[in-house]
């Protein structure tokens, strides 16, 4: 099975209060749509945004601005064009394109590792059991 493919979201313009709600809307809609890649020029967006994005399992790929025209164009000439992203290089491919991307360490960690909160949280299961086991009984306890 092919992977997905990416989104291009150009994002113009982060003066404005909904630029957040317009990359948290645009995270849900392309997951929606099956897509696991959103491509955007670099923005001054908070890093929630961004966070949020990875804990969803969405790679938001950093380009510059004349990345995503070059990849806009590209799609537009031949909308058939497969575009890679390689989380482990930290590159966007395609056509004869091939573009660094900025992604914070922490979050490719996590998406590289397919790790969510949950997952976290468990990798520390045997320190939680050592922990409850030594909790006072008239606490409040997890089943």
């Amino acid at each position: 099975m092919p992977p997905p493919p990416a989104a291009i979201w150009p994002v113009d313009s982060c003066s404005t209060p909904t630029c957040d709600e317009s990359i948290e809307a645009s995270t849900a809609c392309t997951q929606l749509v099956g897509t696991s890649t959103l491509v955007t020029e670099r923005c001054s967006c908070g890093r929630s945004t961004k966070g949020n994005s990875g804990k969803a399992g969405l790679v938001a790929a950093q380009v510059s601005q004349d990345v995503v025209e070059q990849l806009w164009k590209l799609i537009e000439n031949e909308p058939t064009t497969q575009i890679v992203v390689d989380l482990e290089q930290r590159s966007v491919q395609a056509g004869a394109l091939t573009a660094p991307f900025q992604i914070d360490d922490y979050t490719r960690w996590r998406l590289l590792e397919g790790l969510d909160d949950i997952g976290i949280t468990l990798s520390h299961e045997a320190d939680i059991e050592v922990f409850e086991a030594r909790r006072p009984s008239f606490k409040p306890a997890t089943l």
